[in-house]
């Protein structure tokens, strides 16, 4: 009592209600029309041009609109989820780019100066030149055990940012994945 219709559409509004509403109006002037729009009102009818056989029409019209709308703030809801995940997929996929990078320089370095040393010291201490050489074998064997295991996190990342962002299918996904764990399994044990 004592609230407008235009009263009611505001309650409705701060309430955050999304009740499909259809507002019926004695005065039918454009202000109040527009107001009501504004408000959230789905349709509007005057008083005087009320038909009670027109009403089911305008009923069923209303809430198919409002099933329309809720339908296209979800797919839209929907779509801005994907373009974050696909944001957070893409800056991951970056990330292990970059970690990968610096790995890998430094393997190369590694590697580089495992030869080096190892002629220094086969030439200073000829008689252990078996065990010298064993150690850096070792050596260039974990950094084989290194390098695939930063060519399986290429893959994986490269994988990951293919399932979400839809290039390939995900029994593929999975199929590489398998391929690449049997890979580095296989390097680790030789």
């Amino acid at each position: 009592p004592g609230i407008s219709g235009l009263g009611v559409l505001q309650w409705l509004n701060e309430q955050k209600n999304e009740t499909p509403v259809i507002f019926f109006t004695a005065y039918g002037s454009e202000s109040v029309v527009d107001a009501a729009t504004k408000l959230g009102a789905y349709d509007f009818v005057r008083r005087e041009n009320l038909d009670h056989e027109h009403l089911p029409i305008l009923l069923n019209g209303t809430y198919e609109r409002y099933l329309f709308r809720k339908e296209r703030e979800m797919r839209e809801k929907e779509q801005r989820e994907l373009e974050s995940r696909i944001v957070a997929i893409e800056m991951f996929r970056n990330t292990v780019d970059s970690i990968a990078h610096y790995v890998n320089h430094a393997l190369s370095i590694l590697s580089m100066d495992t030869e080096h040393y190892e002629k220094l010291l086969s030439d200073v201490a000829p008689e252990k030149r078996d065990q010298v050489a064993r150690a850096f074998d070792e050596m260039r064997q974990e950094m084989k055990i290194i390098e695939a295991g930063v060519k399986s996190m290429l893959n994986l990342s490269e994988m990951v940012y293919a399932k979400y962002s839809g290039e390939k299918d995900v029994s593929d996904l999975q199929e590489q994945l398998q391929q690449a764990l049997k890979a580095l399994q296989h390097k680790e044990s030789n």
